[in-house]
């Protein structure tokens, strides 16, 4: 359940919602097309899989569904080898869409609308485990995540092994957003629940085993999407996101906005002897997505994602839309500083993943930037790399008419430099109704693509995804 790219996520029917319908659209095909036809050339070192999740529901409902909440995960997937490109698309056959299949209909509600008044099937139930959100790899596994229930494990052809509990030691669910640690090689993760404890903080051995569950004290459920993790520390933006356990019974949202609550921002250890979780009340804020975060001597460094609050229906305007900002914790005076980086809206930041939790110079991110704020209506239509060393940020912008979704960065082989790569991103063209996967210079965003690579088949808007190298 995510709030992630700039659409109005307000209900659409096809036949009603104008253009734009047809990106958020599920496709109702899998299938597995060889040697794609492809605009310059595809990079020689590019070996391995592009792998990006997103909701793709297979059964409607009476009421219809609600972007980007709702929907079975779909794994879209490029593989590149020898110059060559392979499309793959495949449904994530959790329990509760086996079930589905077996009587032919939906028999869930959807994400925030658990009570819908229009799903009166005796046998429908709440909501379920979708796995439509982000796709890891951790300890050799690759597993698709939803946070509201565990993951599920893939097989390296993209097909569905089963719900994933590491050898039986998660209780419960885990986060659609776990960090792995480049240098520890740990999976950190959290889960938040309507009932007690509302928040928990876990990590994940090199060995794919949970090693460490913490029960952090809230003094009410909320709900947290992602968290910022540095070598050092976890860091938890606890907002007034409050989570409503009574919404299922009443038909009221699920998830409501109560600023009188206020905000707090919560500093851990990772050292598994110290627990204490240390508080530091803030402006009002709502904290989608993480960029990163690293120490700098007794402070810590958070770059994210900053929404005035949390906020459903994105049509509200520009100025509701979320910007990078940075916060600084400076633990010895206790106190928390908060500014923007880049007045642009933008959302789905990345980095180079072999810099998570440390000092790191560039954050690459989905941007907006027609001037009315959103390109026709819904989407983002530029990527840009930002420079957190020197607050210069550059740029690919797409024509008009052209969505794209989150940037994925490859490093290139046996290089260590931060940056040296290229970015990887699916795009929808609304007025020819395709999709492509352009394939940038890291280090010179704004040049013509390398490659695009034209895919047999549209790619619905989706959320998160992971570069995963060939092993053999």
């Amino acid at each position: 359940m995510a709030i992630e790219p700039a659409f109005d996520s307000k209900q659409m029917e096809p036949s009603t919602a104008g253009s734009h319908a047809r990106y958020l659209e599920p496709v109702l095909e899998e299938l597995d097309t060889m040697d794609l036809p492809v605009q310059g050339e595809i990079p020689a070192e590019l070996d391995g899989s592009y792998v990006r999740n997103g909701p793709n529901a297979q059964f409607p409902r009476p009421d219809g569904w609600q972007y980007p909440y709702d929907g079975d995960g779909m794994l879209h997937v490029v593989t590149f080898a020898q110059s060559r490109a392979r499309y793959r698309n495949r449904w994530v056959l959790t329990e509760d869409l086996v079930a589905e299949r077996q009587v032919g209909r939906s028999l869930h509600s959807g994400t925030f609308d658990t009570h819908p008044p229009g799903l009166t099937d005796p046998d429908a139930v709440g909501p379920k485990n979708w796995s439509n959100t982000n796709v890891v790899t951790h300890a050799g596994k690759l597993l698709s995540l939803w946070e509201g229930g565990a993951p599920y494990e893939l097989n390296w052809r993209f097909g569905t092994v089963g719900e994933h509990t590491f050898d039986g030691t998660l209780p419960g669910a885990m986060c659609a957003h776990p960090k792995a640690d480049p240098v520890w090689d740990e999976l950190l993760w959290f889960r938040v629940s309507p009932e007690p404890p509302y928040l928990v903080y876990g990590v994940v051995s090199p060995r794919g085993q949970v090693s460490r569950t913490t029960p952090i004290d809230l003094p009410r459920p909320v709900y947290m999407h992602d968290f910022a993790v540095t070598d050092q520390h976890v860091v938890f933006f606890d907002s007034p996101a409050v989570i409503d356990p009574a919404a299922s019974t009443t038909g009221a949202p699920t998830v409501q906005w109560e600023p009188q609550h206020g905000t707090r921002i919560g500093v851990m250890s990772r050292d598994g002897e110290h627990d204490h979780v240390r508080w530091f009340p803030v402006e009002s804020r709502f904290a989608m997505h993480f960029m990163n975060a690293y120490n700098d001597g007794d402070a810590i460094v958070v770059d994210y994602i900053h929404r005035p609050s949390f906020e459903i229906d994105t049509a509200a305007g520009i100025e509701q839309m979320p910007r990078l900002h940075r916060s600084v914790i400076e633990l010895g005076r206790g106190i928390v500083s908060d500014e923007m980086l880049d007045p642009t809206p933008v959302d789905m930041p990345r980095i180079d993943d072999r810099r998570a939790g440390l000092r790191y110079r560039y954050g690459y991110l989905a941007a907006v930037t027609n001037g009315d704020g959103r390109p026709n209506g819904v989407g983002f239509d530029t990527l840009m790399r930002y420079d957190l060393r020197t607050n210069a940020a550059v740029t690919h912008r797409f024509d008009d008419g052209v969505i794209v979704g989150e940037p994925q960065f490859v490093p290139r082989k046996d290089s260590l430099t931060e940056g040296d790569g290229w970015i990887m991103a699916f795009t929808y063209d609304v007025v020819h109704d395709r999709s492509e996967l352009v394939i940038l210079d890291a280090d010179d965003l704004a040049a013509r693509p390398v490659a695009t690579v034209q895919l047999p088949q549209r790619v619905p808007a989706g959320l998160h995804g992971t570069w995963s190298p060939r092993t053999s």
